[in-house]
């Protein structure tokens, strides 16, 4: 396996977890699944700037 195929591996699993948490916490009864609406929110406008900021958080040599 090449290192990208283990990197795309952790990466689903990742989103398969945080998807199974979701589910688990409307299941409980902890979260009311209209809850969803500010956990997008929250996603769009505070995690995905975060996200992309630190894509570009890249060491500066001459070649760059």
């Amino acid at each position: 396996m090449g290192r990208i195929s283990v990197l795309l591996i952790g990466k689903i699993a990742e989103l398969f977890i945080s998807m199974l948490m979701g589910f688990f916490l409307v299941k409980t009864k902890v979260m009311k699944s209209s809850d969803s609406n500010a956990l997008s929110m929250v996603a769009l406008y505070l995690v995905t700037p975060c996200v992309i900021l630190n894509a570009f958080q890249v060491k500066y040599s001459n070649s760059i």
